[in-house]
């Protein structure tokens, strides 16, 4: 049906991967759920059948793992919500229209491949006990992801049926499930209802790749050159390879960015803007929130910055002031004042003669356990040998399996 690649992994249809922009590199909202996740929810229902077959959901898993979305409050949290949808094909939609399509054991053939057109989505599963918000968000992801595609579902009950309505879905005529339960649909011209009911997800990062550095150029080509008609030799002016970037993100989008760079006593923020369209939100003070906290993390207890002379009212905001017998300055035709703010030593802030594996974990990411750590482990288990006897192995197996739960 699809093609393997890498180590067991299948190939996703690239007609769903051209449909939008992948959100699952979002921190602990939007990722893709381990096989660990879906046991641990369908351990908690109370009758797993009803969802589907013994087995199938695995079956379906193995087949579009990228279907199945879930959030956490935390890296360490448990699941919160859980959304499963379904890629639909022709013969999957006829099969909804026509009323045979039973979301608990349905012939794969329904659902759609790399070689053949999207038809629609189905919502085969959302699990968000007390949780509601957060599988609305889930649900809100997945329909930006997909703007041109229809969505199908079918309620459970009558609550279930009540909140499909609010978010714009409507019957679809003539079509009930196999179970006999009516089949909604929310068209593309009406999905602007539900995308507006889930406010939207806000998730500040680190810059890692590449990926993340052309988001981070491209809010800061918008805004400098777009709006201000900045110089290209102005705008990248060989710093940035030499510094962190912060990226802003909403729903998954760039929508704001700031540039970090170290000296001996201080960190300097630099090139921090909000997208126009984020300007009245809150974005800009929790972007300049974690660019700060980042730098104190890092020991930093003097952070500056060049602020427009019309702006230091809202650098005043994250406690900077203007700096002390310098005067105002000019570059690009833009006026600018040297603000600063001056902090406490941040309890557990990297310092000389900390953890060595500590200073050896990703940039922001102190507080997890790195790569060195994991080969550390893989090696310990590694020399684990049967000579060393039933209760010691027993002993290291609980070790591990309590390891790969943390992590």
């Amino acid at each position: 049906m699809m093609g393997y690649i890498g180590s067991g992994d299948i190939e996703f249809p690239r007609n769903l991967g051209n449909q939008g922009h992948d959100t699952g590199r979002l921190k602990n909202f939007n990722i893709r759920a381990t096989p660990r996740d879906i046991r641990s929810v369908m351990a908690k229902l109370t009758d797993a059948s009803s969802v589907a077959r013994a087995g199938f959901i695995q079956e379906i898993y193995e087949l579009y793992p990228e279907c199945f979305r879930i959030t956490r409050n935390t890296p360490s949290d448990e699941v919160a919500a859980l959304l499963i949808f379904l890629p639909l094909s022709r013969l999957g939609l006829q099969s909804i229209e026509r009323g045979t399509f039973d979301g608990r054991n349905f012939d794969l053939s329904c659902l759609a491949t790399g070689v053949e057109p999207l038809a629609g989505i189905y919502l085969w599963y959302l699990w968000a006990p007390n949780r509601l918000m957060s599988g609305l968000r889930l649900l809100r992801i997945t329909l930006r992801r997909f703007p041109m595609t229809p969505f199908f579902s079918t309620p459970i009950n009558a609550s279930t049926k009540r909140i499909h309505r609010k978010l714009g879905f409507e019957e679809l005529m003539g079509a009930n499930s196999a179970s006999g339960k009516q089949v909604l649909v929310l068209r593309p011209h009406a999905r602007n209802r539900a995308l507006r009911k889930a406010s939207p997800v806000v998730n500040m990062q680190i810059a890692r790749s590449l990926n993340d550095l052309m988001r981070v150029f491209s809010v800061r080509s918008e805004t400098y050159f777009g709006e201000q008609d900045c110089p290209f030799d102005e705008e990248f002016d060989g710093n940035d390879f030499n510094a962190t970037h912060v990226i802003a993100l909403i729903d998954g989008e760039p929508a704001g960015c700031a540039r970090l760079r170290w000296f001996g006593d201080f960190a300097k923020i630099e090139r921090m803007t909000v997208r126009k369209k984020y300007r009245q939100t809150l974005l800009v003070r929790k972007l300049a929130e974690f660019a700060i906290q980042h730098a104190r993390q890092k020991g930093f207890r003097r952070i500056y910055a060049h602020s427009r002379s019309d702006l230091v009212s809202l650098w005043s905001r994250f406690g900077f002031e203007p700096l002390r017998g310098r005067k105002e300055f000019t570059f690009s035709g833009i006026k600018f004042i040297e603000v600063v703010c001056e902090f406490e030593e941040l309890d557990g802030a990297i310092s000389f003669g900390c953890d060595p594996l500590v200073a050896n974990r990703p940039e922001g990411k102190w507080e997890v356990s790195g790569p060195h750590e994991s080969s550390i482990v893989a090696d310990f288990f590694e020399r684990a040998t049967p000579s060393s006897g039933p209760k010691r192995l027993r002993e290291l197996n609980l070790r591990k399996r309590s390891y790969e739960w943390q992590e």
